[in-house]
């Protein structure tokens, strides 16, 4: 069972259908899970946080899985569990059967802080004049 405070976050997220989605677009992997759908295939569901806020879950069935193998092996990924977190660069790709699937193309590097330089020179102490 979920806890309360899952339920009071899924609510207040807003999701978004997939036909609604561009073709490209940034978003953060935040769940992932697999389960059997309907057809009583395993299938890996993800659930993605946009950039906006709104979530949306996709659905992977074995077919679209092995598709998602290739882009995560593009990606050097060896478990999914290394893209929780990360904020990632999805492309959506049309498949031979079934409706079109969004894959992730890249890991986007958020560039580490650099603290501001000052360009002022330190203070330097009083010389002393020569006789």
């Amino acid at each position: 069972m979920p806890k309360l405070t899952e339920l009071k976050e899924r609510g207040a997220a807003t999701s978004k259908r997939l036909v609604d989605l561009p073709s490209e677009f940034n978003a953060t992997l935040t769940r992932e899970d697999i389960r059997k759908d309907r057809m009583n295939k395993e299938c890996l569901y993800w659930e993605i946080t946009l950039e906006d806020g709104s979530i949306v879950r996709q659905k992977y069935s074995p077919m679209h899985i092995s598709e998602l193998v290739g882009y995560l092996e593009k990606l050097k990924v060896k478990s999914t569990e290394e893209l929780h977190g990360k904020k990632l660069h999805f492309k959506q790709f049309t498949s031979r059967i079934g409706n079109p699937r969004w894959y992730p193309i890249e890991v986007i590097k958020i560039p580490a802080r650099v603290p501001p330089t000052t360009t002022e020179e330190e203070p330097q102490p009083p010389q002393e004049e020569e006789a």
